[in-house]
């Protein structure tokens, strides 16, 4: 099945951010587990940890719990990176004369990746 978010803004709430924490070797084991050839700077969130990195060239954040437990990571992609399906289902859609504005990637372990698209009028 084929997910395709469609948004108009996303909302974030940024009071706890810490950018460049100084991290648990745990958290930062799980994430070279992950990500070997990668070099994070660590930031919070709520009670997640997040690491921003750059994945294939793209910008991502891969979010860990505090136990270390990885829970997804968001990339940044260009629109020609996005599969041709999605690009078929968004230029089919109501939303399909729209400006693409953001593309986004999330993967969760077990699960398809879900693309989202941020789009302007």
């Amino acid at each position: 099945m084929l997910a395709l978010g469609i948004c108009g803004a996303v909302v974030q709430g940024c009071d706890d951010n810490d950018d460049n924490l100084d991290v648990l070797d745990k958290l930062q084991a799980a994430f070279s587990q992950k990500y070997p050839e990668a070099s994070p700077k660590w930031k919070t969130r709520s009670n997640y940890y997040i690491a921003d990195f750059q994945n294939q060239n793209y910008a991502a954040e891969a979010w860990f719990t505090s136990d270390a437990v990885w829970l997804m990571t968001e990339t940044d992609l260009p629109h020609a990176s996005l599969p041709e399906a999605v690009k078929n289902a968004f230029k089919n859609s109501e939303y399909g004369q729209w400006s693409l504005d953001d593309v986004d990637m999330l993967v969760r372990e077990g699960m398809e990746p879900v693309y989202v698209l941020e789009v302007e009028q």
